[in-house]
């Protein structure tokens, strides 16, 4: 608990991905709140509620032993990474699925591909930590197979809205222009 929220840990995020759908659903939720209401006014009794959620749990345990049994063939990687920076809107564990870097006290999330191009670890840091990344080259055009370099930007640092800019251009360069070292008066 952090700051009066309950924050997951990692076990608890692969966990709640490892859950059939019907879990976690809105619907589910909403099911179970009509009982508890059902229970408060009387029109159920404790023990028929305890008695369905016992079944329900029950349920869904041999639903994942099978699934675990199966996987246990096959291990697969649960665990997952948490950055070195914190969340800029509330300041808690960030963590880095395969898609997104998410937060896990609030709803801070950046996707990691951005314009055809992922994103790594490091670069995620540094957008977050810093408010942009270095020039990343290998964006995608829309318009054609052509890639380009840009300078991705944390936008809105509630939300996770990214921006874009081009990199500063050198003004000398395409000119076939020599130089001398030192000039002479």
């Amino acid at each position: 608990m952090e700051k009066g929220k309950f924050i997951p840990t990692a076990a608890g995020l692969a966990l709640i991905d490892a859950l059939p759908d019907s879990v976690t659903q809105p619907d589910m939720t909403a099911v179970w709140a009509e009982k508890q209401a059902a229970v408060e006014t009387g029109e159920m009794t404790i023990e028929r509620f305890i008695d369905g959620l016992y079944a329900e749990v029950s349920r869904l345990v041999e639903s994942a032993d099978i699934a675990i049994s199966a996987t246990e063939k096959h291990p697969v990687k649960t665990a997952l990474n948490r950055l070195a920076v914190k969340c800029p809107s509330c300041g808690s564990e960030l963590v880095m699925t395969p898609k997104t870097c998410a937060c896990t006290g609030c709803q801070f999330k950046i996707w990691l591909e951005v314009r055809g191009k992922k994103l790594t670890e490091k670069q995620a840091e540094k957008l977050i930590g810093k408010g942009k990344t270095d020039v990343i080259k290998g964006f995608k055009s829309k318009k054609n197979d052509d890639t380009y370099s840009m300078i991705v930007t944390l936008k809105n640092a509630q939300t996770g809205e990214l921006g874009f800019e081009y990199p500063p251009r050198d003004p000398l360069k395409g000119l076939n222009v020599s130089m001398p070292k030192e000039l002479k008066l």
